[in-house]
C-alpha cells in the first residue's frame, strides 16, 4: 500500500511538475519600517521601492523632503527632490486633506555623484540605527529613513536623531549623505521658496511640528498671485 501511494505521489508531480516562483530577496528585514514612513509614501502617492523597474534606486526620507535618485538599465540617471506639507487646522491641529507639494528635478551629474557618495560611505552596508551597537534612542530631533532598491534586493534602514550621537562613526556617515541631500545649499534655497508660496496659516512636515505663520495682507496676495501664474504657465 505504501509503495503505491508513492508510485502515485511520483506519477503526480511528473505529470504536473512544480512552478518555482520569482523570488525578490530582502536585504533588510522590513517589517520594522515605521508608521511615519508608511503614510508618508502613501500621503504622496509613492510607490512602494520593490515594485520599481529600475536597475538601482534610492529614497531618502526627512521632514518635508523625499530625495529620490536612480539608475535605469540602461545606465542613465535621474532623480527629483519633493517638498511637501500638509494643511493643520489652526484651532485644534487637526491634519486636513489639503497638500502643498514642489518638485525639482535632479540632473544626471548630481545623481551619480550622489550614486557615488552612497558606495564611498558605505551607506548600503550600514545597519538600521537600532542595531549598531552605541545608537542611542532619542526620541526627539530628526529621523531619516533610507531606501534602496535593485531589481533584486530591498532595504529599508531608519536612522534616528543621527546629530545627537556625539562623534559615532555610522551617524556621520548619515550625516554626511543628509548634508549633500536634504540639507544642502540647493536644497535650503529650494525650501526657502516653497514656503514663501505656502497655502496654509498653519502646516506640518512631519515629524511632530506644526508651525503657523503671520503673514500681513500685502503677503498674501502677492503669494496668490505667484500661485496663480504657476498653475497658468503649467
Amino acid at each position: 500500500m505504501q509503495r503505491l501511494s508513492l508510485l502515485i505521489l511520483l506519477l503526480f508531480f511528473w505529470l504536473f511538475p512544480p512552478v518555482l516562483a520569482q523570488r525578490v530577496s530582502v536585504a533588510a528585514d522590513t517589517a520594522h519600517a515605521p508608521d511615519w514612513l508608511r503614510n508618508q509614501q502613501q500621503l504622496l502617492a509613492l510607490p512602494r521601492l520593490p515594485l520599481a523597474a529600475h536597475a538601482a534606486h534610492f529614497r531618502l526620507y526627512a521632514p518635508g523632503q523625499v530625495v529620490e535618485g536612480w539608475r535605469t538599465v540602461a545606465g542613465s540617471y535621474g532623480g527629483q527632490a519633493l517638498h511637501w506639507a500638509q494643511e493643520v487646522r489652526p484651532g485644534d491641529g487637526t491634519p486636513t486633506n489639503r497638500l502643498h507639494l514642489a518638485s525639482f528635478a535632479l540632473d544626471s551629474a548630481r545623481v551619480h555623484g550622489l550614486f557615488q557618495l552612497l558606495q564611498a560611505l558605505q551607506l548600503r552596508a550600514l545597519p538600521d540605527g537600532a542595531d549598531i551597537v552605541g545608537w542611542q534612542p532619542i526620541l526627539d530631533g530628526i529621523s531619516y529613513a533610507v531606501e534602496y532598491a535593485t531589481t533584486t534586493t530591498y532595504a529599508v534602514k531608519v536612522y534616528s536623531n543621527p546629530a545627537s550621537q556625539g562623534g559615532l562613526a555610522e551617524a556621520q556617515r548619515v550625516l554626511s549623505f543628509v548634508a549633500q541631500t536634504v540639507a544642502a545649499e540647493v536644497a535650503g534655497a529650494q525650501r526657502r521658496a516653497f514656503e514663501e508660496r505656502m497655502p496654509f496659516k498653519c502646516y506640518t512636515a512631519g515629524g511632530g511640528t506644526v508651525t503657523c505663520r503671520v503673514r500681513s495682507a500685502t503677503a498674501r496676495r502677492k503669494a496668490k498671485r505667484e500661485r496663480n501664474r504657476d498653475q497658468q504657465t503649467r
